[in-house]
């Protein structure tokens, strides 16, 4: 699955091709009877070799994709996955606070986007760290991927455990400490200056946030935007009691949040697919007729044609008119609960994964045009 704002359940793939051809037989055809007899015709051809590999992807970037992911899940065939997040805070929503004014709590809100996979009746775990050092972009970038991963402290700022319903989208209120609230609350009155700016508030207080779950029997995902993923501090008049005031400190550089995955692949049939692997794949044959697409889980499904250049050999007054692949989903891979994505892109590679470009069609990109069949399990993909 490409979609990288999840972790995906993965897909299983078999896979097909079909070539239309014109060729000199089959259907007669009256043009030019008067000077030779002319036969012309269409066959199909649908038992070109196609070789499925499953390929270790290096790194896959996660940042700005609007999703936190957070927890851990098995599963026999691609192994164990712990998911936590990386995000870096802005500065306050409100730049000025009268002295007269009273500091009441700090809160970290995380609000569920309904994404989960694995056992959503369980309580989850969720730990907010204070980051140790910033977020910065590798090799002077703009990408953050699944390996990376900044130092914290790995005593929690805060935790929260309770249950998380799929269906419903209650926010959580992860209670974060009172002193550090009090600090933040007293630069906001008295120092604005020093926390008036992403770059002050980050360097003057807060570096960013780590969030863990030490939770393995699900992940989860949540949101990213003003109300989904951010820091609220609490504060009153104290002579107007009933008015609860806030203070937000929201992720306003989106690409400085992101996702890191740790994965064990330890027995599975994949379990010696890695970085060192030669070619970095795993023939389908070695790992029982089937290949696995999961992004998040260093991946991928690499398909190829060894045998494509024999069509040449069918004559010289053959024309390839056109050429359909069929990529067919396992049935157990997906479900009502765990549906295949909309659009699965395929691109031209140069090497074992490295993307050229993506499928082109008259009508640009191609995803795969999904023929959707949750009932009988026959979904598939079909690419022109």
């Amino acid at each position: 699955m490409m979609n990288l704002s999840g972790l995906n359940r993965k897909i299983l793939i078999f896979c097909g091709i079909a070539a239309i051809f014109s060729s000199c037989k089959n259907v007669e055809s009256d043009i030019g009877s008067d000077f030779f007899q002319s036969h012309s015709g269409m066959m199909v051809v649908d038992t070109l070799t196609v070789k499925l590999q499953t390929v270790y992807l290096d790194a896959i970037a996660t940042n700005g994709t609007g999703s936190v992911l957070l927890g851990g899940y098995h599963d026999s065939l691609t192994g164990t996955k712990t998911v936590s997040s990386y995000m870096q805070l802005g500065a306050p929503s409100v730049q000025s606070i009268s002295s007269t004014y009273t500091f009441d709590s700090l809160r970290f809100m995380l609000k569920p986007n309904g994404y989960v996979l694995g056992d959503s009746t369980q309580p989850f775990q969720i730990s907010v760290h204070e980051l140790t050092s910033f977020i910065v972009y590798p090799n002077n970038g703009t990408t953050l991927y699944n390996t990376s991963s900044f130092s914290y402290d790995p005593t929690p700022l805060g935790s929260w455990t309770g249950r998380i319903l799929p269906h419903r989208s209650d926010t959580l209120k992860i209670p974060l400490p009172n002193e550090l609230g009090q600090t933040i609350f007293n630069a906001i009155v008295s120092e604005p200056s020093t926390l008036s700016t992403e770059d002050f508030f980050t360097h003057n207080y807060l570096k960013g946030v780590a969030i863990t779950s030490s939770s393995t029997n699900a992940i989860y995902g949540f949101g990213t935007g003003d109300s989904s993923a951010f820091i609220r501090l609490y504060y009153h008049n104290p002579k107007n009691v009933n008015t609860v005031y806030t203070c937000d400190f929201k992720i306003t550089t989106t690409g400085l949040q992101f996702n890191h995955v740790d994965n064990d692949l330890s027995g599975t049939p994949y379990a010696g697919l890695n970085s060192r692997t030669p070619g970095k794949v795993l023939p389908s044959g070695e790992t029982g007729n089937l290949s696995v697409l999961q992004p998040l889980s260093n991946l991928g499904i690499k398909i190829s044609f060894p045998y494509l250049g024999n069509l040449g050999f069918l004559g010289r007054y053959v024309e390839i008119l056109g050429a359909q692949l069929t990529l067919t989903p396992v049935s157990s891979s997906y479900s009502r609960d765990y549906p295949l994505p909309p659009l699965l892109s395929m691109g031209e590679t140069l090497n074992y994964y490295t993307v050229i470009d993506s499928l082109q069609s008259s009508s640009g990109v191609q995803h795969g045009a999904l023929v959707s069949d949750n009932i009988n399990h026959t979904s598939y993909y079909t690419y022109d």
